[in-house]
């Protein structure tokens, strides 16, 4: 086996692509092989299919497609190991086996806006009129370099400023009234 395989995808998302993990029998077996690749029961999100059939003539391969399923995930990292297992035609073991490989896949929270303060005070009078209040920005997730926003109010009494870009670092609206 290749060792490990490393999926990623977003919460919410479409699963991430299938992929194929090969395993080569070869050598002065007992023919036929059979074989069988198993994950724990601890990854219910991994699927595993293959080909029928057996690996019947020297140097024979054993595919196996992986495919994770992130339905119902929480963002962050599950891992675990797959392993392969190769019997000769007498139930004896192959030399080797079984072999494993480490499946691992990365669960990615969306990119999700922030806003603090949640809510804004303003007392004002003729003498004293209300001061600029500042809303900050930050994203968190798997966003891009850079997420554009456009802020604006229904309220007529109510100024905001109406666009920006934040390129990482946060962004801020100032609101006045």
């Amino acid at each position: 086996p290749a060792g490990s395989l490393v999926f990623t995808a977003l919460q919410g998302g479409s699963n991430p692509a299938s992929q194929r993990e090969v395993m080569n029998v070869s050598g002065s077996c007992n023919w036929p092989m059979s074989w069988q690749v198993s994950a724990p029961a601890s990854a219910p999100w991994l699927g595993i299919s293959q080909p029928s059939g057996a690996p019947s003539l020297n140097k024979q391969s054993i595919i196996s497609i992986i495919s994770p399923n992130i339905s119902g995930l929480a963002p962050g990292q599950y891992k675990t190991q797959v392993s392969i297992s190769v019997l000769d035609a007498s139930n004896t073991p192959a030399a080797g086996s079984p072999q494993t490989f480490t499946v691992t896949l990365n669960v990615q929270q969306p990119c999700t806006l922030h806003v603090t303060p949640t809510n804004l005070t303003f007392s004002s009078s003729i003498a004293h009129p209300a001061t600029a209040q500042t809303l900050q920005l930050s994203e968190i997730g798997a966003c891009n370099a850079s997420v554009n926003w456009q802020a604006q109010s229904t309220a007529t009494w109510l100024t905001v400023t109406n666009s920006g870009t934040d390129t990482g670092n946060g962004s801020s609206i100032t609101v006045s009234i």
